[in-house]
């Protein structure tokens, strides 16, 4: 959990100041994460994707959601997702149960 935290307090990206509830990190850290997210067997309901516009961030509109129950393969589902966008620039935001 510790090392979750350190991702988003130093990776992290706050979309506050756009009004908009929710902290994003970049794709490339998103497997990281998903590992950890494994471990305390959380379940990954979806994410969104955004993109770095000048000094804010904005919504490609690329989203994925899970509607099951499974935690292993709620990950999956993000995993396959995610690997499609790792050697671009841009930043996921999750949402967790």
């Amino acid at each position: 959990m510790n090392e979750l935290i350190d991702i988003y307090i130093n990776n992290g990206f706050s979309l506050f100041k756009q009004e908009e509830s929710t902290v994003i990190i970049s794709t490339k850290l998103s497997m990281r994460v998903l590992d950890i997210l494994e471990g305390l067997n959380v379940l990954v309901l979806g994410g969104d994707i955004y993109r770095k516009s000048g000094d804010d961030f904005e919504h490609t509109y690329d989203n994925w959601y899970y509607a099951g129950n499974v935690h292993s393969e709620s990950l999956e589902v993000a995993r396959q997702y995610l690997d499609n966008l790792k050697e671009q620039e841009l930043y996921v935001s999750f949402v967790f149960k």
